[in-house]
């Protein structure tokens, strides 16, 4: 989540981030050079590392998503000394990536999550936007034991209104 706005600043300005490592440039190229899906990291962690996709890479991917700092510690070890042997890559150059990897971790999703919430978010605002009752109606009927959420979307909806007439 951390590195959404400097995704949007880089598309914007049309610049990437550059690791000076040519194998993980076409991994990264569609996100501007920032990691936004889990299946990035896993394919940087194949190409630099050696991990295989299904397994390797997939112990990766769990341990990030889970917060697991000690598997996380393990990874670290393999995909450095990895990146290392198996693509030459100078063990500092690894330590940074890995570290940008990790800092991904605090907020990973995978791409097939990532397109599914961002089309039902859409689909929600253009609900809201052309049919305000018939959203809100659904929206109070899903919260009908939670009143906390009701008073907020009732509130919500009175700001919507504001002291016009409404049509709804």
């Amino acid at each position: 989540m951390q590195n959404i706005p400097q995704l949007v600043k880089r598309k914007r300005e049309g610049r990437k981030l550059k690791f000076n490592v040519s194998q993980i440039e076409p991994i990264l190229a569609p996100t501007f050079g920032i990691i936004v899906y889990q299946e990035q990291v896993m394919l940087v962690a194949s190409v630099m590392a050696g991990f295989s996709l299904g397994g390797e890479a997939d112990l990766l991917r769990r341990a990030m998503s889970k917060k697991n700092l000690a598997a996380m510690d393990q990874e670290r070890d393999r995909f450095v000394n990895g990146s290392v042997a198996n693509g030459g890559v100078e063990r500092k150059r690894a330590v940074e990536i890995f570290t940008y990897i990790e800092r991904f971790a605090n907020y990973g999703f995978n791409k097939s999550h990532a397109i599914a919430y961002s089309k039902m978010a859409y689909e929600q605002a253009y609900l809201k936007a052309h049919f305000p009752a018939a959203f809100y109606v659904a929206l109070l009927n899903s919260a009908q034991n939670n009143d906390v959420k009701i008073k907020q979307y009732l509130n919500e909806l009175k700001s919507l209104i504001g002291g016009q007439r409404s049509r709804y």
